[in-house]
């Protein structure tokens, strides 16, 4: 049952990070993506699967291109960035991209054999690369015999780097947005993580 619930949750974060790339139709169709995000979390977190039909009657609401629009208006710029989605910027005084914080996330991913791939545009501290490697973990937790060894790896990353940043980083959204789909991204990824921390 603990073998079970621990894949749950990792697909739940892999499912997030999708949310975070820049919008597609292919990965964002309904029914294959919330069907499959409510379907893990009742198992694992039966109280959030309301906030997950919400974001998925949010996102019906909109074309993909005026997702594309408002992510790209959130997350990418070309000028003001409403919600930067680098950790740093929200971990660090300096408030810069690449700092200390930055090069402690890469090295966390290099310790459990995992390399920023030469092609990959964003920093190693994106939202969607951090809770990427949040599903690794606990998948890596769910078929290694190492488990324990990955929940703890999971736990440290989670209370260090991920959850100081998600938070502020979804008020940002909720604060800059009108966009019902990402204002509930932001919700939704705001309980969840909490409920990692619980």
């Amino acid at each position: 049952m603990e073998h079970t619930k621990t894949l749950a949750q990792a697909d739940a974060y892999r499912t997030f990070a999708i949310c975070f790339y820049e919008p597609e139709a292919e990965w964002l169709a309904p029914e294959n993506l919330f069907s499959q995000l409510k379907h893990i979390l009742k198992m694992s977190l039966p109280p959030i699967v309301p906030n997950i039909e919400q974001l998925e009657q949010a996102f019906q609401q909109y074309s993909i291109e005026e997702l594309t629009v408002e992510y790209a208006r959130l997350f990418v710029g070309p000028f003001k960035l409403e919600a930067p989605p680098y950790g740093s910027l929200y971990l660090e005084t300096e408030g810069k991209v690449m700092g200390d914080t930055t090069m402690a996330v890469k090295n966390m991913y290099r310790q459990y054999g995992l390399e920023i791939a030469e092609d990959f545009k964003e920093l190693p501290d994106h939202i969607a690369v951090e809770l990427e490697f949040m599903y690794y973990l606990g998948y890596q937790a769910s078929v290694n015999g190492n488990r324990e060894t990955y929940i703890q790896a999971q736990r440290t990353f989670l209370k260090q780097y991920l959850a100081p940043f998600v938070f502020p980083f979804c008020e940002q959204i909720k604060t800059n947005t009108t966009n019902e789909f990402y204002r509930q991204l932001a919700e939704t990824l705001s309980q969840f993580i909490r409920f990692q921390l619980s």
